[in-house]
């Protein structure tokens, strides 16, 4: 029987010249090599909002999360007096805008210990520090068991691929944060999710998650050995820019709903 909850799920498709990825993939650490050699702070803008990223581990948020955010707090403003877990958050760019839209407490995680200093500094600059709260942490972990059957709403950028632990060893540490956003590590962060999502989430609580539409297969497999099923909810085109490599992403996003 399908556990009765509410998913969605906003893919964007990254193709790798049209090949399934089961390693590294060069194209996406010439990628990361790129952003670890950017001049730190900089600035990135989410739904005309700034945020700052300092340090070159932090994933910066780009079109896609502009996306994200407009599907939740424009067209659906569904955060309002709600509690929202921000999965892996980077700089926290969706939860922080979330508080700002009325989120009545907002929790980001992330494994990073620099991402986590990221989102604390920019949660004060916001103004939104105290209903934010910010948790180190692999996935949902930290959330357990204090947060159990209180999440409203649960947001998560899945890696658009998975590579093994032994795989990602190989990665040099300074790009070990950044990789991170690409891999999934034998999809734990994908899997901890739908494990957790039972016990964390409210009696109407709902699931966004955004990955690329190269995924959607691996996302709709674990997803059903979980009891959920993948429906697209919305689409857009998002053009290539210059901070996006040809080869990282192509001009077409889904949003799904798991059910």
């Amino acid at each position: 029987m399908l556990f009765r909850s509410t998913i969605a799920l906003l893919l964007t498709p990254l193709f790798l010249n049209g090949v399934t990825m089961s390693k590294r993939n060069p194209e996406a650490d010439k990628y990361i090599s790129r952003m670890l050699s950017k001049e730190i702070p900089y600035t990135v803008s989410v739904a005309e909002t700034d945020f700052t990223i300092d340090h070159t581990s932090v994933y910066p948020p780009g079109k896609l999360s502009n996306m994200f955010a407009e599907y939740l707090f424009t067209e659906n403003s569904i955060v309002k007096g709600k509690v929202v877990a921000d999965i892996g958050a980077g700089c926290a760019a969706l939860g922080i805008l979330a508080a700002k839209h009325g989120a009545r407490e907002v929790i980001a995680t992330d494994i990073n210990e620099h991402a986590i200093s990221c989102i604390k500094a920019n949660a004060k600059n916001h103004g939104v520090d105290k209903k934010l709260k910010a948790l180190t942490g692999n996935s949902t972990d930290p959330l357990l068991p204090d947060y159990q059957g209180k999440i409203d709403i649960l947001c998560a950028g899945i890696p658009w691929d998975t590579i093994s632990e032994k795989e990602y060893e190989e990665v040099s540490a300074e790009a070990q944060g950044l990789s991170r956003a690409f891999y999934d590590i034998e999809d734990k962060l994908l899997t901890g999710i739908l494990t957790s999502a039972k016990k964390l989430l409210s009696g109407d609580g709902k699931i966004f998650f955004t990955s690329s539409m190269r995924s959607i297969g691996r996302l709709k497999k674990i997803s059903l050995s979980h009891g959920y099923m993948v429906h697209i909810v919305k689409e857009r085109d998002i053009h290539r820019s210059e901070e996006h490599t040809s080869e990282l992403q192509s001009p077409c996003n889904l949003v799904c709903r798991l059910l």
